[in-house]
């Protein structure tokens, strides 16, 4: 039944796609739409019409495939007129107001009709048109009802074009019935749809300055399009019992959404009873729903028996309610008591049907989760309603139950045949939801999904999307084009199986839907909008596993040690300034805010030198120091003496755990703290002359220690101290960089000037430079030694370009990339080191010593990642992308 409902939904996406059109303005029930029969069962209204050809000249691959010799659906009238119009057929007579409309014409088919309203308003305009278009090879002429009625065969369209002119409209039709029909109306012999009583009140709801309009019948149109598009009447039986006309504006055109309403042609319309039998509810299910789900339902389900009654009436229509009533009674039977009244009694507010992933069978990774009051509670009456030994636990820590039911078509029996994938035989209690599953494999699958926070409720993209709509509904549907292929396969004729499969990644770029219906006033209201597809594809390697954070990380993440297992975690900061720990699995452990944006690498001290590990970190006002329970540590967080200009440094000159934290304000202090959050005493440093432009590194050189920093104009070389230990005359202004440390040969510290000249100060108090290229002071530099000959190598990024030269300044290797290159890392594993890269363009590279990019690279990232040994054959590496932290597999 869930395959019915989405037959529905997609039958009349495809509907749409067809005939859609948009306009800047609608024209009143009048002019056009006196020409439209009153048997016309879809139409669109327009006083753009020129939009309609833009709108289709860009045809996707769903669009292309209904339009192949396999479907009797064409190419849309509309297009045809409109590149007609274009090569000057019709002069400059036609005008932007048209309609289209469509309906059935026994064994003509599917049959269309464009009227559109001209500049010609008397009889010998028309007959002029009339004789220039019949000097056009091809033209056939008749009269119907004093009418010249002018047909040809047009290339670009497979059936005969028929056209007419009169009283100041253009009329064109796939069927010379159906523009005959159009003439009749036009001369007040025929019946106009706008006489109708149900569209009239359709029409009259619409908006008055939306881009277009559209309205359809909702049971007609599927009676023509379940014979165009479906083998099996038995696939839409739910939806083809919706006797009623919808209307829609459409309101966006370049991220199409449509808002309506439902006029039923009976006030006993059961779906409109199915969504007035409940109240709007914000739908909390979300967050046991997984991100990459191919489909899903929420049905608010606040009155449990007002929902039951409504779901009789509508499957008494669909002949399906005898079906139910039998699996109610085999359910009863099978527990020995009212299982409905049960199930019933401890459902709250709302229930979900969930097709989690894109499967060949239909059973696989379906579920119905459903609301608890109190999840303990039900817990307790499930384990009354089985025995022991159809209890099971799943996870590390066995917290979750699995309840083996009695009976295997429980949501069906409870909730209709929109849910009968969902056997239900196998029951879990997770987020203070009941969920319902085949097989105990699914569950533990949706378990580790929600335990990763992998859900909808978290996804950035999906966040973004149900801003589309209202936040509470009675009924919200979500399909997702680039994970329901197998959906859409089960859903259309077989005929299309081929066609869906072999052109699945475009199909998918058509994006997600979603239909939310809605109670409003004593109408159901209806919002229908396509959103961009969630590029979730990753290139390259293959994904461990990835979590969804909800935000997008801030920073990279970070690979610290477990002080109790020695394990690896990570650490890491969302934009919305929580920060995160996460285990080796990617479990989060705990989160906490802290009051900005982290400014500096977050590094582990054992500060009670206990064997225990704290996090450090700084943001532009604070010094943190986090124990790995997630709480502050004493007198933290420090509150600066300025606004932080360095990221916070932390040194352990002995490795004795006596650690040392230096960080820079605005005041141009230069600050050093204790590990217990007070000021070092014995530090004297009167200040810089600018603020700092760079890190504050330590380097011991043949014993000797040296703090480096420097500013825009100066470098500083202190002691321990803080007392100056060199001076260098400099007349240049430096870049952002730090300086770094080179002990072969005489010793020396490097750096660069705001144009990229290398700057190099010896310990022997000379300095010199070196100048490689041309670089913007926005050049990013380091030193590493990359080809392993024991001297530092030279790195700079610049814009879209990677340059790599020897200490000598021989070049070694250049890299083009094609967006800006937004941060340059190093990483040593295999006994190589290697330059990772991160760009603009959401791209992560990986840089042998050669130049060759590492084997699976470029990969999808917005992070600076790093890199870690599994415990495999292969090491991790852990970078975020798109409010996720996602763990690729890197082969060694």
């Amino acid at each position: 039944m869930m395959r019915n409902i989405l037959a529905y939904i997609v039958g009349f996406l495809v509907v749409t796609a067809v005939l859609i059109s948009c306009g800047d303005n609608k024209s009143a029930v009048s002019g056009v739409f006196d020409a439209v029969p009153d048997n016309s069962s879809f139409v669109v209204s327009t006083t753009n019409f020129d939009s309609v050809a833009s709108l289709f000249s860009n045809e996707n691959a769903l669009m292309r495939m209904f339009y192949s010799p396999k479907s009797e659906l064409g190419m849309p009238l509309c297009c045809v007129v409109d590149s007609l119009n274009a090569s000057g057929m019709f002069g400059e007579h036609l005008l932007p107001e048209a309609v289209v409309a469509v309906r059935k014409d026994g064994n003509s088919g599917l049959c269309q009709l464009l009227v559109c309203r001209t500049d010609i308003d008397n009889k010998g305009a028309v007959s002029e048109l009339m004789d220039s278009l019949k000097r056009i090879d091809g033209f056939e002429s008749r009269i119907f009802n004093e009418i010249e009625i002018l047909k040809f065969k047009s290339q670009s369209f497979s059936s005969s074009l028929s056209m007419a002119f009169s009283n100041g409209l253009a009329m064109f039709s796939s069927s010379t019935k159906y523009l005959e029909d159009a003439i009749s109306c036009v001369l007040g012999t025929g019946k106009k749809l706008k006489d109708d009583e149900y569209f009239s009140r359709a029409w009259a709801s619409s908006g008055k300055k939306e881009l277009a309009n559209v309205l359809f019948d909702s049971k007609a149109v599927l009676d023509i399009f379940k014979s165009e598009l479906f083998d099996d009447c038995n696939l839409v039986t739910a939806a083809g019992v919706i006797d009623s006309w919808f209307t829609f504006d459409i309101v966006n055109k370049n991220s199409l959404s449509l808002n309506g309403f439902e006029f039923p042609k009976s006030d006993s319309s059961c779906f409109s009873s199915l969504v007035k039998s409940q109240p709007d509810i914000e739908f909390g299910a979300l967050s046991v729903i997984p991100d990459k789900s191919a489909a899903y339902m929420l049905f608010s389900f606040a009155d449990a028996y007002g929902y039951d009654e409504a779901l009789t009436s509508f499957m008494e229509s669909t002949g399906k309610s005898s079906e139910r009533k039998r699996k109610i009674d085999k359910m009863n039977e099978s527990f020995g008591f009212d299982a409905k009244t049960k199930f019933y009694s401890i459902i709250k507010r709302e229930v979900a049907y969930i097709v989690s992933e894109n499967r060949d069978n239909a059973e696989d990774g379906v579920f119905v989760a459903c609301g608890l009051q109190s999840q303990s509670a039900v817990e307790l009456v499930l384990a009354e309603m089985v025995s022991e030994n159809n209890v099971q636990y799943l996870g590390d820590e066995q917290k979750i139950k699995v309840f083996h039911m009695a009976y295997d078509d429980i949501p069906y029996a409870l909730f209709g045949d929109l849910f009968a994938n969902c056997r239900g035989e196998y029951v879990c209690c997770i987020n203070n939801y009941m969920v319902f599953a085949n097989s105990v494999d699914d569950i533990r699958m949706l378990v580790r999904e929600v335990s990763l926070n992998n859900t909808m409720k978290a996804s950035i993209s999906h966040r973004d999307f149900l801003g589309k709509f209202s936040t509470s509904s009675t009924i919200f549907m979500y399909y997702s084009f680039a994970g329901g292929s197998e959906i859409m396969k089960r859903i259309f004729s077989r005929q299309y199986a081929s066609d869906i499969e072999s052109n699945r990644s475009s199909i998918g770029n058509t994006g997600v839907l979603g239909i939310q219906f809605k109670r409003l006033d004593d109408l159901v209201y209806c919002n229908v909008s396509f959103g961009d597809a969630d590029s979730k594809s990753i290139a390259g390697s293959e994904i461990i596993w990835e979590t969804n954070v909800g935000a997008s990380l801030a920073t990279k993440p970070f690979v610290v040690r477990n002080h109790d297992t020695g394990e690896k975690e990570i650490i890491v900061q969302a934009k919305n300034n929580m920060l995160y720990l996460f285990d080796a699995s990617g479990k989060e452990i705990w989160h906490v805010l802290v009051d900005g944006a982290i400014t500096s690498p977050i590094v582990q001290v054992d500060a009670y030198k206990n064997g225990k590990l704290q996090y450090v970190f700084s943001t532009k006002d604070r010094i943190y120091m986090i124990d790995r329970l997630g709480n502050f540590i004493t007198k933290y967080p420090l509150t600066l003496r300025g606004e932080a200009t360095s990221p916070l440094s932390v040194f352990d000159y002995e490795s004795n755990r006596n650690y040392r934290m230096f960080i820079a304000c605005d005041d141009k202090g230069v600050y050093v703290y204790d590990v217990t959050g007070n000021l070092l005493k014995g530090w004297d440093f009167s200040g810089t002359e600018n603020n700092l432009q760079s890190e504050i590194s330590h380097y011991v050189i043949s014993g000797e220690d040296f703090i480096v920093f420097h500013d825009s104009y100066k470098a500083y070389f202190v002691a321990r101290n803080g007392s100056t230990k060199m001076e260098f005359l400099t007349n240049f202004k430096f870049s952002s960089n730090n300086i770094y440390c080179d002990v072969t040969g005489t010793p020396k510290f490097v750096t660069t000037d705001e144009n990229g000249v290398v700057r190099r100060f010896f310990k022997d108090k000379h300095q010199d430079s070196l100048n490689l290229g041309e670089f913007s002071e926005n050049h990013r530099f380091a030193m590493k030694d990359i080809d392993a000959d024991g001297r530092p190598d030279y790195v700079f990024a610049d814009s879209t370009r990677l340059s790599v030269f020897s200490g000598a300044g021989k070049s070694l290797f250049e890299h083009d990339f094609d967006t800006e290159v937004t941060g340059v890392s190093f990483y040593q594993f295999d006994g190589q080191v290697r330059i990772g890269v991160t760009t603009a363009g959401k791209k992560l590279y990986l840089f042998n010593v050669n130049g060759t990019l590492y084997e699976g690279f470029p990969l999808d990232g917005e992070t600076p990642f790093s890199i870690f040994e599994a415990n495999d054959a292969s090491y991790c590496m852990v970078t975020g992308l798109k409010g996720r932290l996602v763990n690729y597999r890197i082969m060694k």
